[in-house]
């Protein structure tokens, strides 16, 4: 906006100002010329009287005089209409040079500068060029600059609401001086945000305290916070308001209406936290006699710190499929469906394919999509997964599961192959325009990161052992190795693929660590047959346990199904799909 206005001055000043006062000065140029050359005119009528002037015998006087006093009172007139006129031309040329002078200055000014800013919540699908409302902290753009909070689209520009930064050097004089004197009172009265500390956050009633950071406008040091902490304050951040944050976090707030007594936490002051929510997914069984059984499609929207859970959906589906994981797919969740028990042509050794997507909420439409994949995800409106081998068209069984693909309304629209010799990829993860995949790549297990623009290799890394599931975040590459021995969480940086560290699972009841996520420095791990869960903390020293059991209550949800009878319950298998948002289907 700074530049906008300075450039806008410039056209003014080109467009408007200058052939304007180019006019003027060639006006006041023929007045001057036409007063001097009356001055010169009767410069010369003066001279021809005074020539003609004879002493007169008879007074002893020049004569005669009318003439040339007349000419002498003429001339001092038109001496003093030429003085001002050149005064007028002066004063425009003056003019001129200063418009010239003031043009040079602005052309001078730098472009508006390119900062690396954080947004101040966790929205990572902000179109590069977009035109986004900023916070300016303590609203002079110049100290602390973020992103204004881009959930659901909010950080679209909108003028009325966010303004636009103008340089003292495209205002005018009254405008700069008007600005400078009003600039401490309306950033102590009339407030927009400031940064704190969070503390005594009440999750239930999303309220909170903060501790402010000194803040001190550029008009003479004056401080500018009216008190030093802010107390009962509410919380509103993505979907999921102070469940996000922790004691001590750095955050954000705005004044609703620019009133300090109408405080809000809006989002975090750099390293925005995701909505620590995961889809923790399960298959029920109920025995309703010896040979027959109920299979139940269970998945709850889960708070990954305080277990808490928000929502909860299930479904009952055919004994002949079974579940295979819960992805975000369309803002809702989604099982993917695959044959049970190792019939049918859509599952072999290598795993079970996704032909069908199942509505868990049963609000929407089941998908069925062609090829099958194992492992579909969507990502900035399109579905990834990796290509089933056994379908009719498919490539050899030699090739099983060697491509990834990318889908879009049902078109094929990219395939790529997953490894450079034969083997198989059967787990997947996609965030930040990267893709990740784990499997055998036919002489090792191996895990592969891939650039989805360019589909070039950004890591190749060797694992000890079983690749159970791969998943990307912000931050790290986190692997799980399986399956029942030697269990255990690899992390790597994201940025360079740095190994981090290792963590030993140990999962409840004995069974292996089935899938796991991770959602900004938490993690989460579920057992296979059992629905336990584990969550972690990440750390400078790797992970720390913070949580082991059920990750919420399943036969509270189970219970009330139609259907359901007696108490015959099993939960065979458990998965967890992190998510950022539910309005979010990027994923974290």
């Amino acid at each position: 906006m700074a530049r906008e206005a300075i450039e806008a001055e410039i056209e003014r000043i080109n467009a408007k100002k200058i052939p304007k006062i180019e006019g003027k000065i060639t006006q006041a140029q023929a007045e001057f010329a036409a007063k001097d050359a009356d001055v010169a005119q009767i410069a010369a009528e003066l001279d021809a009287a005074i020539n003609a002037l004879a002493l007169d015998p008879a007074t002893g006087r020049l004569e005669p005089m009318a003439p040339v006093t007349d000419a002498q009172k003429r001339i001092a007139k038109a001496q003093i209409e030429r003085s001002a006129a050149r005064g007028a031309l002066d004063r425009l040329k003056a003019d001129r040079l200063s418009l010239r002078l003031r043009l040079d200055y602005l052309q001078s000014v730098p472009p508006d500068p390119e900062k690396e800013v954080w947004c101040a919540d966790l929205t990572e699908d902000i179109a590069p060029g977009a035109t986004v409302g900023t916070i300016d902290i303590p609203g002079e753009g110049v100290e602390q600059v973020l992103i204004a909070p881009a959930f659901d689209g909010a950080a679209t520009y909108a003028a009325e609401r966010d303004g636009a930064m103008t340089p003292r050097e495209a205002m005018s004089p009254e405008q700069a001086f008007l600005n400078a004197a009003l600039l401490p009172g309306w950033q102590k009265f009339r407030p927009l945000h400031r940064v704190g500390t969070i503390r005594d956050i009440d999750a239930p009633t999303n309220r909170c305290g903060v501790d402010l950071d000194e803040a001190l406008s550029s008009a003479q040091g004056l401080q500018i916070n009216q008190s030093a902490a802010l107390e009962d304050v509410p919380v509103r951040y993505m979907d999921c308001d102070a469940e996000a944050f922790e004691d001590g976090d750095r955050v954000v707030v705005a004044f609703s209406g620019q009133d300090w007594a109408s405080p809000e936490v809006i989002g975090f002051e750099k390293e925005p936290k995701p909505c620590a929510r995961a889809y923790v997914a399960t298959e029920w069984i109920q025995w309703v006699s010896e040979t027959g059984v109920n299979f139940w499609a269970v998945v709850a929207l889960v708070n990954v710190k305080t277990r808490n859970v928000i929502e909860a959906w299930a479904r009952q589906i055919d004994n002949s499929v079974r579940t295979q994981g819960v992805a975000s797919y369309n803002k809702q969740p989604y099982f993917g469906l695959g044959a049970r028990g190792g019939t049918g042509s859509q599952h072999t050794s290598g795993g079970v394919t996704y032909r069908r997507l199942l509505d868990v909420t049963q609000f929407g439409a089941d998908i069925s999509f062609s090829p099958p994949l194992l492992e579909p995800q969507q990502y900035d409106g399109r579905l990834y997964g990796i290509l089933y081998d056994n379908y009719s068209g498919g490539p050899s069984s030699a090739d099983a599961q060697q491509y990834i693909v990318e889908l879009q309304g049902g078109i094929e629209l990219a395939r790529w192959r997953a490894w450079p010799v034969e083997g198989y990829a059967y787990t997947l993860s996609i965030a930040y325009g990267r893709l990740a995949i784990g499997g055998y790549d036919g002489t090792a297990y191996r895990v592969r990161v891939f650039d989805l623009a360019t589909r070039a290799t950004l890591a190749d890394i060797a694992a000890p052992g079983f690749v159970q599931s791969v998943r990307l975040s912000r931050k790290y590459l986190s692997v799980m190795l399986g399956v029942a021995v030697d269990d255990a969480l690899m992390l790597y940086r994201a940025d360079d693929y740095s190994f981090v560290a290792t963590h030993a699972l140990q999962p409840g009841g004995g069974t292996y660590a089935y899938d796991h996520d991770v959602l900004g420095d938490r993690v989460i791990t579920v057992a296979g047959d059992v629905g336990q869960a584990r969550t972690y903390l990440i750390g400078d020293q790797g992970l720390s346990l913070t949580y082991e059991g059920a990750m919420f209550p399943w036969e509270s949800v189970v219970s009330g199904l139609p259907g359901v009878e007696g108490t015959g319950f099993l939960p065979v298998l458990a998965w967890a799909r992190a998510v950022a948002s539910p309005a979010a289907p990027a994923g974290v």
